[in-house]
């Protein structure tokens, strides 16, 4: 009872914030409510839970410290407020104060409601009926012909239906759902989970929850964990099931009522245009919020933070300044490896936003401070990366000579690039997907266009954007160029390079907003029905397109050998847990398989051993981040070999070991027949979904 009142009170507390900051409406106001808990909770409670720990006393200051902080701001209001006074808005004043115009009932509009949300229904009973607990190689598999038609009916349907003349909430409330269909499909069709990364981190913030504290302790990631687990204190919803639903969720939501916000301060705004340039957003692949990650998570706030800056300009009150304060500092704790550009960001759009009268009086000194901002937070990153080397050591970071093939790595996105299987639908994405970065920047310079053309910012403010994306490149320069991380496995080393290139298009969203807004409007403008449909038929294959990039999928042009978490390897855990009888051994298995036993076990079974002269604290299963047992593994599945299982149990001092092949292994047959010479000993999981070989000394 407490939390369900904790609950309703943050939530009004945050709608009543955000209302204060922005001139925004209630739905959007209501999707970004819970920002402003958010983001203090966070910027309080990691360096609590750094320095200390996540006990009672703790607890009790997050709680607290949403109130306390954003109190000061709402005192005027909650001192004048009289009940009296208070009611909500009817007749002609609600259209104004609910924000949209008068809905008008119409046969058609009626129909394309009634037809999108029929739709929608179906789409979602699509997703549940398909629902599987065993190995499947990506969604696409199961669902991928009837679903993607669906869908591209309802984006077709909810495009034409931004051209009716109807309400504002209920426009954005169709699209919202459209967002939460777009970034839930993984979600319900693998109720068990998918990906790796996310069952590490839920494991993390379940020990968090039950200990108060897991060590080592980093910086690195403690924004989110201390926000799953004082949501998980407070709502009393399992740690699994709110960690999985977080980012998507929080995205659907939070994104399209920044960007509707953003897009209602142009000069005679209309809802049609802001509809149908919501949807097209959805052209841009978004796999970044499929699931929830401190990544994803960061992404997502450096979306907000782009938007929320430039909202900034006409704002300029203290409160708005303290809520991107919080934006940056909550992006830096949750990920440092966006947090420091976030930061950086900042810093140059206050620099912009408030630069000193004496300054505007030497145009040269004022114009050098921003390249000089840029180089130094680019040169940060790299800092950071060897700083934590040094410290912590699991991320172990090497310096090289840069050849001339790492710069033309930073220009290659830039080329254009076209290729054919003769199929329409996957030629097309692809098209799409291989040239996106350049379609994608050639949209925001026409967004950068009208933004001046139109004069919605002035120029220099138009630029913000530009600074974010450009920050982001030139972190990756030193990266690329001289540094190496030879404790991550072979194919994962570019990952943090990529990464930059991930960021760093976020950062121009509003002005593809911009672009899509008036590329829209010049469409409708020309009143040619033909060259309107065609628009139409045109951004509904890009937002399927789209919607087919962002999930895992193997086709013509590429194979995905990955699978989602299955009963199947819950059971291969648990028959190894019984099996082992409390003796210390080790396990050879694929990252499905680990990340059950972390599932299912926590992070029990870490080991102190003795490798090349360095201890280190590894844990009895492979986790493709540097530890040896993945390296056995992967030569286990070239070549299965006795040797290779005893030298695995000397190095970590153990007497037995188990050896699991998952059927969906290339060479599945070939493996287990070359296994079965190593061992007597060996079980079939589900028929021989699973195959485990045991071994002793």
């Amino acid at each position: 009872m407490l939390g369900l009142f904790l609950i309703i009170f943050y939530f009004l507390l945050g709608f009543f914030v955000i209302r204060k900051i922005f001139p925004c409406t209630w739905y959007e106001a209501l999707c970004l409510s819970p920002f402003p808990v958010f983001l203090v909770i966070i910027s309080i409670g990691t360096p609590l839970y750094f320095f200390y720990k996540l006990d009672s006393l703790v607890i009790f200051i997050l709680l607290c410290s949403p109130f306390l902080v954003w109190l000061p701001f709402l005192w005027k209001e909650i001192k004048n407020f009289k009940l009296k006074n208070f009611q909500l808005p009817t007749g002609k004043l609600a259209t104004t104060a609910f924000g949209g115009a008068s809905w008008q009932t119409t046969l058609p509009t009626l129909f394309l409601v009634t037809s999108y949300f029929a739709l929608i229904c179906l789409l979602f009973i699509l997703l549940f009926k398909f629902q599987t607990t065993n190995s499947v190689l990506g969604p696409w598999i199961l669902i991928r012909e009837p679903f993607l038609f669906l869908y591209g009916c309802a984006v077709f349907i909810i495009t034409v239906l931004s051209f009716q003349k109807i309400h504002s909430a209920l426009q954005f409330i169709c699209i919202v759902i459209l967002y939460i269909l777009s970034f839930f499909v993984t979600l319900i069709l693998f109720p068990l989970g998918f990906g790796y990364d996310p069952f590490l981190h839920q494991a993390t913030q379940q020990h968090i929850f039950d200990y108060g504290l897991i060590t080592p302790k980093t910086f690195y990631y403690l924004g989110q964990y201390i926000l799953i687990v004082i949501v998980s204190k407070i709502s009393s919803l399992p740690i699994p099931l709110l960690d999985s639903f977080f980012v998507p969720l929080a995205a659907s939501l939070a994104i399209p009522a920044a960007c509707s916000l953003f897009l209602r301060t142009i000069p005679k705004t209309s809802n049609t245009f802001i509809g149908l340039a919501l949807i097209s957003l959805l052209a841009i692949p978004f796999s970044y919020v499929t699931l929830t990650t401190p990544w994803g998570f960061a992404m997502v706030c450096i979306v907000l933070l782009s938007i929320f800056s430039i909202l900034q300009m006409s704002l300029k009150s203290k409160i708005s300044i303290t809520f991107l304060a919080l934006l940056g500092v909550s992006i830096l704790f949750v990920h440092p490896l966006a947090g420091i550009i976030g930061i950086g960001f900042l810093f140059i759009a206050l620099f912009i936003f408030y630069t000193p009268d004496k300054l505007k009086k030497y145009p040269r000194i004022k114009n050098s401070i921003i390249p000089l901002f840029l180089v130094l937070f680019s040169f940060l990153e790299a800092c950071a990366f060897i700083i934590n080397s040094k410290i912590s050591g699991q991320l172990i970071v090497s310096f090289k000579y840069p050849t001339f093939e790492n710069i033309s790595y930073i220009f290659s996105f830039l080329l254009p690039t076209w290729t054919t299987q003769y199929h329409l639908f996957y030629d097309t994405a692809y098209l799409v997907k291989n040239n996106g970065a350049l379609i994608f920047l050639v949209c925001a310079i026409g967004g950068t266009i009208f933004c001046i053309r139109k004069k919605i910012f002035a120029p220099h403010n138009s630029l913000l954007p530009w600074y974010g994306f450009f920050l982001s490149i030139a972190s990756a320069l030193p990266l690329i160029l001289f540094l190496h991380f030879p404790s991550l496995v072979w194919y994962e080393r570019t990952n943090y390079i990529t990464r930059f290139f991930e960021l760093a298009p976020l950062f121009l969203i509003p002005l593809l907003l911009i672009f899509f807004y008036y590329a829209w409007n010049r469409i409708i403008r020309t009143s040619n029905t033909l060259f309107i449909i065609l628009a139409i038929l045109l951004n509904t294959g890009l937002v399927t397109s789209s919607l087919y990039l962002s999930y895992p999928h193997s086709d013509p042009y590429t194979v995905y050998h990955g699978s989602n978490l299955s009963s199947t390897d819950i059971k291969t855990v648990h028959w190894i847990s019984d099996d082992m009888k409390n003796r210390q051994c080790i396990v050879l298995a694929n990252q499905m398989v680990s990340v059950a036993a972390i599932r299912e076990f926590g992070f029990t079974g870490y080991r102190d051993i003795t490798i090349q002269g360095k201890k280190q604290n590894l844990f009895y299963y492979p986790i493709p981040t540097g530890s040896p047992l993945h390296d056995t593994f992967l030569k286990m599945i070239q070549s299965p070999s006795r040797e290779l299982m005893q030298k695995g149990m000397n190095e970590f001092g153990v007497s037995c070991a188990y050896f699991v092949v998952n059927s969906y292994e290339n060479r599945f047959t070939s493996i287990i027949t070359r296994a079965h010479t190593t061992t007597n000993k060996f079980v079939l999981i589900d028929n021989g979904k699973n195959v485990v070989f045991a071994y002793t000394r």
